[in-house]
């Protein structure tokens, strides 16, 4: 009866802990809920350059709500940006992380882990801490999750919260208290229950002795019934494993799918834009063709009437000698003086016309070689005039461009790779600032951090050659109006009004004007190094087709490029105008930037004379970092050169290197 008595005691507490535990399960799946809805009504500021939005939880006891983490992950993204759920400790990197959770029944030290994030944009949310010390902290009251917000502290690390969190938080340390106390008194309470409870136990213990008989009929039960629990336990963690296997194979292959569903439309709208690009150079070219066409035209016609006049000359001498011919003749034929005196008179008058009729054939010769030199002048006179306007565009294209010590003076460690096709060209690079006086070639005074930002790009315009460079001119000046007229600062706003200010200027003209340009734009600010922040600088980006290229150092000391991609629209008239995209990047000492133009990862060499392609042009970045920015310039240019052997340049070139 004993023996019986304490199996039912833990058959009862093997119940109580089953229901516990399923307890315990389903407030760790609530709690991980709530920490994703925060995830969701809280707005990080470096939202849109992540890859992956991480949540850590801190220790290895919170299976729950790690797990309840992961089944959400599996399902759910934030703002379409996948979930990652990692488990941390205090040696971990934690200001990588997006939202942290900790429990001080760790007894986690709030203000080391806060001194570890730094001022890096991380959600704390913690429980069973003291009333204002986390961001965010949980309090269990009779199987409620409550929780208080410290906005204060949100918004001190860039952390926008939602009135929908605001509403349903604890917000005063009053009301904290409060629950702090009403969940003692609950503690209490289940206290007392357990007095109560080991009274009843000690009653059945009484009984025990009546019940021995029967636990020896089902102890053989109750051990089978073990066993078939044991087995299909085993068999639900298996098909448990296997589900979590199956979820992670299709999230990846959905991952997968999307990544090459973005690829695809990004190559798509590159090949429609180079369909377009390629037109209007050909219907550039047919024009050229036309002109050269009707001189060619001309100068055949001028050769025709030439030659007919050299025939008619060439006929005149014949006629001639077939007179003389004759008059030989009659001559030994005449046996009388008088004929031969009537011979000579006529020979003479003959002679006297044909003389008439060979002058006259040396003038018009003489007449025809003065008209053909005339022509080769006016032909050489039109050449010139073309190449003294080409070399008049190219001084004024120039004189828009900063010189290249300019743009050293101001931007320090860098270097400028300008290669036009022509002798002019679609592309420039750009250079504003509030120390910058091109008017003059000079700096006032070199920039300094408190003055403001560098503003700095690499443009294309649509065409090369001189109407390329026609364009180029109209993009520059509403650059320069933008920021020095409109006061813009913002790359994406600058853009939006450059944008209007190129259509309003081809609107003058009584035809439709599609010219553009393509464009990224920089805007480069140092900042001095906090005790909190690795920033050494801060830049802001915003592109009409063109990337943006960083490489920096990982977390493993290798170097990484990233790639900040544009918005797929140019500088120019467009059906559906949206506003530009600005991004905004920290970066540190040691990181390197690049903006380009289309032309060196176009261009047509190597082995089988097929196109470089963007891919290898990154790897040749990537691989020139240990150089100077001066080394770099020459590496970049011996391979574009290598690259292209004996084909013809096919595009301007353009690429502007920095580094921090």
């Amino acid at each position: 009866m004993k023996r019986f008595l304490i199996i039912l005691f833990f058959l009862s507490s093997f119940v109580s802990s089953f229901s516990q535990t399923a307890e315990k399960k389903e407030i760790g799946e609530k709690k991980a809920l709530f920490i994703y809805n925060f995830s969701k009504y809280i707005e990080w500021p470096n939202i849109k350059t992540l890859k992956e939005f991480k949540i850590g939880v801190m220790g290895d006891d919170y299976n729950y709500i790690f797990n309840g983490l992961e089944k959400i992950a599996s399902e759910k993204n934030v703002n379409d940006i996948p979930l990652k759920i990692v488990r941390v400790n205090y040696d971990t990197k934690l200001d990588e992380l997006q939202v942290l959770y900790f429990d001080d029944a760790e007894k986690y030290p709030i203000k080391d882990i806060q001194k570890k994030i730094k001022k890096a944009p991380v959600l704390l949310v913690s429980e069973h801490y003291p009333y204002g010390q986390s961001m965010i902290n949980f309090i269990m009251i009779n199987d409620k999750i409550e929780f208080e917000l410290n906005e204060d502290k949100c918004n001190a690390v860039g952390l926008k919260v939602n009135i929908a969190i605001k509403t349903i938080a604890i917000k005063t340390k009053r009301d904290w208290e409060s629950l702090t106390e009403k969940m003692e008194t609950l503690s209490l309470s289940q206290n007392e229950k357990v007095v109560i409870q080991t009274k009843d136990l000690e009653a059945l213990l009484e009984q025990q002795k009546k019940l021995t008989s029967e636990i020896a009929a089902n102890k053989s039960i109750l051990e089978n019934q073990k066993k078939e629990l044991a087995e299909k336990a085993a068999m639900v963690e298996a098909s448990n494993k296997m589900l979590d296997e199956k979820k992670a194979t299709i999230q990846q292959q959905q991952t997968k799918i999307a990544l090459q569903e973005n690829s695809l439309n990004d190559l798509n709208f590159t090949i429609t834009a180079k369909q377009i690009k390629l037109a209007e150079q050909q219907e550039i070219l047919e024009k050229e063709q036309n002109k050269l066409l009707k001189i060619k035209t001309q100068f055949a016609k001028t050769e025709k009437e030439l030659a007919e006049k050299e025939q008619l000359v060439k006929d005149n001498e014949a006629y001639i000698q077939n007179q003389y011919k004759i008059i030989e003749t009659k001559t030994s034929t005449i046996e009388e003086q008088k004929n031969i005196i009537w011979l000579s008179v006529i020979f003479l008058i003959i002679v006297s016309i044909l003389g008439l009729l060979a002058y006259r054939s040396y003038k018009l010769k003489k007449k025809a070689n003065i008209l053909i030199v005339q022509q080769k002048y006016e032909i050489e006179a039109q050449h010139k005039e073309i190449r003294d306007s080409i070399d008049y565009a190219k001084r004024i294209q120039q004189a828009i461009i900063p010189p290249i010590k300019i743009v050293e003076q101001h931007l320090k460690d860098c270097f400028v790779i300008y290669q036009p096709k022509d002798v002019v060209s679609g592309d420039f690079y750009w250079l504003e600032s509030p120390t910058l006086n091109l008017i003059a070639n000079e700096i006032k005074q070199p920039a300094k951090n408190d003055e403001g930002a560098i503003f700095f790009a690499a443009c294309d315009c649509t065409g090369h050659g001189v109407p390329g460079a026609m364009v180029s001119v109209i993009c520059n000046n509403a650059l320069k109006r933008s920021v020095n007229e409109f006061k813009l600062t913002t790359p994406g706003e600058i853009l939006d009004r450059t944008r209007k200010i190129v259509v309003q200027e081809f609107e003058k003209s009584e035809d439709d004007v599609k010219d553009g340009m393509d464009i990224a734009l920089c805007s480069l600010k140092l900042s001095e190094k906090s005790e909190f922040s690795e920033s050494y600088a801060t830049l802001q980006y915003a592109g009409a087709n063109n990337s943006l290229y960083i490489i920096s150092k990982n977390t493993a000391g290798e170097n990484e490029l990233i790639e900040i991609k544009p918005d797929k629209q140019p500088i120019g008239k467009v059906d559906a105008p949206t506003p530009f995209t600005t991004h905004s990047i920290s970066l540190k000492k040691g990181d390197t930037i690049y903006v380009f133009t289309d032309g060196y990862a176009d261009q047509f060499g190597g082995e089988k004379g097929k196109k470089m392609m963007y891919k290898p042009f990154k790897n040749l970045l990537l691989s020139i970092q240990d150089k100077n920015m001066s080394e770099q310039k020459k590496i970049l240019e011996k391979h574009f050169k290598e690259w292209k052997g004996g084909l013809e340049q096919v595009d301007d070139v353009c690429i502007l290197g920095v580094r921090i």
